[in-house]
């Protein structure tokens, strides 16, 4: 028969025992969750930028790609070559945002973010359609993105306090 001191112990280490194991098993479903509404909101990104480029006839956007690249101003495209252009480049934000969204769960490696960002970063202080599509003003999505946008704004700002152009405007 166990002394009293040594039946206490027992019980309380049993007790310390259910605890952590409730612990892990409260854990273990925070992360299930997690991973539900991750994919959740991968798979409605996914069917947004699918009906997206459905609207997008790929001659049209060549057009417009072909004539920005030969330093046409975003004012002197069509409007379906602007819708085009435009369309393709929101649905390339909603890649990038997919991959925020995946290194904020900690299923991307912090390198491959910084790779992503410093991307994402060119993209904003080059092309005024990114400009337009990624301005914290209008951005609609993800509070966690928009977070780190008004970043990449704020560094591109203080790296160039003239950088920001109105769309159709001449820059560098």
């Amino acid at each position: 028969m166990m002394k009293p001191i040594h039946q206490l112990i027992s019980q309380m280490m049993a007790a310390i025992v259910v605890a952590a194991s409730l612990g892990l098993v409260a854990y273990e479903l925070k992360q299930s969750r997690d991973i539900a509404a991750t994919e959740l909101t991968l798979s409605t990104q996914a069917r947004d930028a699918e009906q997206s480029l459905f609207l997008v006839r790929p001659e049209i956007y060549a057009s417009a790609r072909e004539k920005l690249l030969d330093g046409a101003e975003p004012s002197e495209l069509t409007s379906e070559e602007h819708f085009a252009y435009w369309t393709i480049v929101d649905v390339r934000r909603q890649i990038f945002d997919s991959v925020h969204l995946l290194y904020t769960k900690g299923l991307v490696a912090e390198g491959e973010w910084e790779k992503t960002r410093g991307y994402l970063k060119h993209m904003i202080q080059h092309n005024p359609f990114w400009t337009e599509v990624v301005d914290p003003e209008t951005f609609f999505g993800r509070p966690e993105m928009l977070i780190e946008l008004r970043e990449i704004w704020a560094e591109i700002e203080a790296e160039n306090p003239e950088w920001r152009r109105p769309l159709g405007e001449s820059g560098p």
